[in-house]
């Protein structure tokens, strides 16, 4: 962790993720009035960096998509298409793919050279699977972050894989040509324009690596014109402004960043090195405490100690756990559907009740459905005293 405060920290791959820190930041110094639309004002919309031209990273060649059309040769269920059309994709397909964590491509680009990082491999994926007709879309994967050091340079990689449902036949998660039965876990699926701002942030993070800081904050702010709702944008963006000493722009996008993920560490970390190089050893103090303190505010330990209570029958220790998951990440659906769970197990069925309408909110998926049924189905059979599946036992 200390490498975050001595050394510029760069969030790049195929989704960021953050760690956690809880509790309301100082006022910045150079507040744009209304922080949000101001911020985008100031920084993107007002920029002598005119944002990057924009791309379509779906987009294919004629060969892709004559590729698909020989790959189906008359396969016409979903998952056969689904089999085939992945096939291409393993280590071992006819593509012949290879990885390489540093190229951010598009399909397109990831076809033509053989080669990309998880978000390179996910566009051709997508864009070959809906050619063949099948429903494919983003999905975030928490994993545990990889750590990647380039220079002056720090940079997180996180991973993203293709999601999709096969109407009557259930979901699937491709990941690098293998086809999986998502299991429940963090992530969500997301939009084709937050997968795309992600694009345009790792080739940004890659220009900002080079030195080329003009290059890095023209693709920061067409990444934000896409979505600006990004934390990790706005704090790259930050990082990239801190590079060239500007101080107050800097600032403007830190805070943007710490507003939309006000418990991530990082900028936290950013906030401390600016402050302590702007002279104000007073809030880089502040934000060093905060810092310090960040690890065990992150709400996913705060969820693993939480199901690790419950298992041990500490209810209300779970229930507190949980509760302040669900409150500094509130848009994780399983930190609600384990509160829920937790809620009725301990007898207060009103506010299990409660939690899962407020679960049910974030289902956006039938891999989510199912996950609230299985809750569901866990408590009555709990409630009336039936064991478990044979595939949950021990």
């Amino acid at each position: 962790m200390m490498r975050i405060m001595v050394r510029r920290v760069v969030w790049i791959g195929c989704v960021i993720l953050v760690s956690g820190c809880a509790g309301r930041p100082p006022a910045p110094l150079y507040p744009p009035g209304d922080v949000a639309a101001g911020a985008f004002a100031a920084l993107v919309n007002n920029s002598e960096y005119p944002a990057a031209p924009d791309i379509d990273v779906l987009e294919i060649p004629a060969a892709a998509t004559a590729l698909v059309n020989a790959t189906l040769n008359g396969a016409s269920g979903l998952r056969q298409r689904l089999d085939v059309i992945a096939a291409l994709f393993a280590p071992e397909g006819a593509l012949g793919l290879q990885y390489n964590a540093q190229a951010t491509a598009t399909a397109a680009e990831a076809f033509e050279q053989r080669e990309g990082n998880c978000l390179a491999y996910t566009h051709l994926f997508i864009a070959m699977a809906r050619r063949a007709g099948l429903d494919a879309r983003y999905r975030e994967v928490l994993g545990v972050p990889q750590w990647e050091t380039e220079g002056d340079y720090v940079m997180l990689n996180h991973h993203i894989a293709a999601y999709g449902e096969l109407r009557r036949e259930g979901t699937y998660v491709v990941d690098f040509g293998r086809v999986y039965t998502p299991q429940p876990r963090f992530g969500r699926v997301v939009s084709d324009d937050r997968a795309r701002a992600q694009h345009f942030n790792n080739l940004g993070a890659r220009q900002l690596v080079a030195g080329d800081v003009a290059a890095a904050i023209a693709l920061f702010n067409r990444g934000l014109t896409i979505d600006a709702h990004i934390g990790y944008l706005w704090t790259n963006l930050g990082t990239a402004y801190m590079r060239i000493g500007d101080s107050r722009r800097a600032e403007i996008a830190l805070h943007e960043g710490l507003r939309l993920m006000e418990w991530d560490v990082t900028t936290i970390n950013q906030l401390t090195r600016l402050y302590a190089g702007m002279g104000r050893p007073d809030l880089a103090a502040t934000y060093r405490a905060r810092s310090e303190g960040a690890i065990r505010q992150n709400p996913y330990l705060q969820f693993t100690w939480g199901i690790e209570a419950r298992d041990e029958g500490r209810l209300d220790a779970a229930i507190a756990y949980l509760r302040r998951a669900a409150r500094t990440q509130p848009n994780e659906l399983y930190f609600w559907l384990e509160l829920a769970k937790t809620y009725a197990l301990s007898g207060r069925a009103r506010d299990a009740l409660k939690t899962f309408r407020r679960a049910d909110t974030l289902v956006t998926t039938a891999e989510e459905r199912q996950a609230m049924n299985d809750v569901v189905a866990d408590l009555m059979r709990r409630a009336s005293g039936d064991p478990p599946p044979d595939d949950q036992l021990q």
